[in-house]
């Protein structure tokens, strides 16, 4: 049985909200990399986002009950020009620092602290945190 990518999430939350509805249409998944998606808040070709995987036969079901509840339409709207075109990130505002606690907390193998992400237009270069809007 091989699992295969179905959608990703950005918290914990909405990948076992998805896992609870899979499970009731009886389709079996897994929740892949919810931990260390905290442990490296960065998004991108590290691939360290929370992962919902479930198996090659159910794929296609799978799709149906994720269509039905939307979870992965949840868009992000640039607040100053109302734009789609963003993208996740370390952000320009002291990025330099976000960046060397990051390389500390792999030297120390401690947590990184409150290394937040935040959202950039690509169109108005405005930065902004999707729950304050």
């Amino acid at each position: 049985m091989r699992y295969v990518e179905l959608t990703t999430v950005n918290d914990s939350f909405q990948a076992y909200f998805l896992k609870k509805a899979l499970e009731d249409e009886g389709i079996q998944c897994i929740v892949a990399n919810e931990h260390s998606s905290y442990m490296l808040p960065i998004p991108g070709p590290l691939g360290l986002v929370i992962q919902v995987r479930v198996t090659e036969e159910d794929f296609d079901a799978a799709q149906k009950v994720l269509a039905k509840l939307r979870v992965d339409t949840d868009e992000v709207i640039c607040p100053n020009c109302g734009s789609k075109d963003v993208t996740l990130g370390l952000g320009s505002t002291n990025k330099f620092k976000r960046i060397v606690m990051l390389m500390m907390s792999f030297a120390f193998f401690a947590t990184p602290g409150k290394v937040t992400r935040v959202y950039t237009c690509n169109v108005c270069n405005t930065e902004f945190d999707k729950n304050k809007y």
